[in-house]
Protein backbone atom coordinates (compact mmCIF):
# COMPACT_ATOMS: atom_id res chain seq x y z
CA UNK A 1 0.00 0.00 0.00
CA UNK A 2 1.75 3.41 -0.78
CA UNK A 3 1.54 6.45 1.34
CA UNK A 4 -1.00 9.28 0.29
CA UNK A 5 1.26 11.76 -1.70
CA UNK A 6 0.31 15.15 0.51
CA UNK A 7 1.45 18.97 -1.35
CA UNK A 8 5.08 20.46 -0.15
CA UNK A 9 3.76 22.82 1.80
CA UNK A 10 2.31 20.06 4.57
CA UNK A 11 5.02 17.94 4.28
CA UNK A 12 7.26 20.85 5.40
CA UNK A 13 4.94 22.09 8.31
CA UNK A 14 4.89 18.81 9.74
CA UNK A 15 8.65 18.23 10.30
CA UNK A 16 8.68 21.75 11.43
CA UNK A 17 10.94 23.07 8.23
CA UNK A 18 8.77 26.31 8.32
CA UNK A 19 10.03 27.55 11.03
CA UNK A 20 13.49 27.45 9.85
CA UNK A 21 12.69 30.49 6.81
CA UNK A 22 12.39 33.47 8.94
CA UNK A 23 10.51 35.93 6.98
CA UNK A 24 10.92 40.00 6.60
CA UNK A 25 7.92 41.49 8.22
CA UNK A 26 4.98 42.26 5.18
CA UNK A 27 4.71 45.63 6.52
CA UNK A 28 7.81 47.78 5.58
CA UNK A 29 7.65 51.69 7.00
CA UNK A 30 8.08 53.99 3.96
CA UNK A 31 10.97 56.19 5.14
CA UNK A 32 13.66 55.27 8.18
CA UNK A 33 11.73 55.20 11.83
CA UNK A 34 13.21 58.05 13.47
CA UNK A 35 11.82 60.29 16.41
CA UNK A 36 10.92 63.85 15.66
CA UNK A 37 12.42 67.19 16.37
CA UNK A 38 9.03 68.53 17.11
CA UNK A 39 5.81 67.58 18.78
CA UNK A 40 2.31 67.27 16.89
CA UNK A 41 0.17 70.58 17.65
CA UNK A 42 -2.74 69.11 19.79
CA UNK A 43 -4.86 70.93 22.35
CA UNK A 44 -4.72 69.50 25.87
CA UNK A 45 -8.30 68.06 27.73
CA UNK A 46 -9.44 69.01 30.62
CA UNK A 47 -8.70 66.50 32.86
CA UNK A 48 -12.02 67.33 35.69
CA UNK A 49 -15.94 68.38 33.64
CA UNK A 50 -16.75 71.18 34.47
CA UNK A 51 -20.09 72.90 35.59
CA UNK A 52 -20.84 69.76 37.39
CA UNK A 53 -22.05 71.36 40.48
CA UNK A 54 -24.52 73.68 38.87
CA UNK A 55 -26.21 71.17 36.87
CA UNK A 56 -26.60 69.10 39.81
CA UNK A 57 -28.31 71.85 41.28
CA UNK A 58 -30.32 72.57 38.30
CA UNK A 59 -31.42 68.95 38.24
CA UNK A 60 -32.15 68.86 42.25
CA UNK A 61 -34.57 71.75 41.73
CA UNK A 62 -36.49 70.61 38.78
CA UNK A 63 -36.88 67.25 40.74
CA UNK A 64 -38.45 69.22 43.66
CA UNK A 65 -40.89 71.51 41.48
CA UNK A 66 -41.81 68.43 38.82
CA UNK A 67 -39.98 69.26 36.30
CA UNK A 68 -41.19 73.00 36.00
CA UNK A 69 -38.68 75.61 34.59
CA UNK A 70 -40.69 78.66 36.05
CA UNK A 71 -39.32 78.37 39.78
CA UNK A 72 -35.59 77.37 38.58
CA UNK A 73 -34.87 80.27 36.43
CA UNK A 74 -32.20 80.90 38.85
CA UNK A 75 -30.39 77.54 38.42
CA UNK A 76 -30.35 77.50 35.17
CA UNK A 77 -29.30 80.50 34.17
CA UNK A 78 -26.42 79.77 36.61
CA UNK A 79 -26.08 76.88 34.35
CA UNK A 80 -25.73 78.85 30.93
CA UNK A 81 -23.18 81.04 32.89
CA UNK A 82 -21.01 78.45 33.43
CA UNK A 83 -21.46 76.50 30.50
CA UNK A 84 -20.74 79.59 28.19
CA UNK A 85 -17.52 80.83 30.55
CA UNK A 86 -16.41 77.07 30.07
CA UNK A 87 -16.21 77.39 26.73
Amino acid sequence: MAAPAYPSWVVRWVSGQWRNKKRPPTLRPPRALALADKVANRREQLTEATCITEMSVMMACWKQNDFNDAPCAEEIRTFYDCVAKAE
